[in-house]
């Protein structure tokens, strides 16, 4: 019953409620930074194949 009514406190105070928030924020933009770094990799080696059969088209 003590946790649950502690629980119950900390819902309420809202700095602990902004700690959660700005917690859950981070966490997503680390999973965006990643997603995009991911896309940049496949992008740079498309770019290279492109430049490639370019390189070979011209010839």
């Amino acid at each position: 019953m003590e946790r649950w009514l502690a629980a119950e406190a900390d819902s309420h105070d809202e700095e602990k409620v902004r700690l959660r928030e700005l917690e859950a924020e981070v966490k997503q933009l680390r999973k965006d930074k990643a997603d995009l770094e991911d896309t940049v990799e496949i992008l740079k080696k498309a770019a290279a194949i492109f430049s490639q059969s370019q390189r070979k088209n011209t010839k």
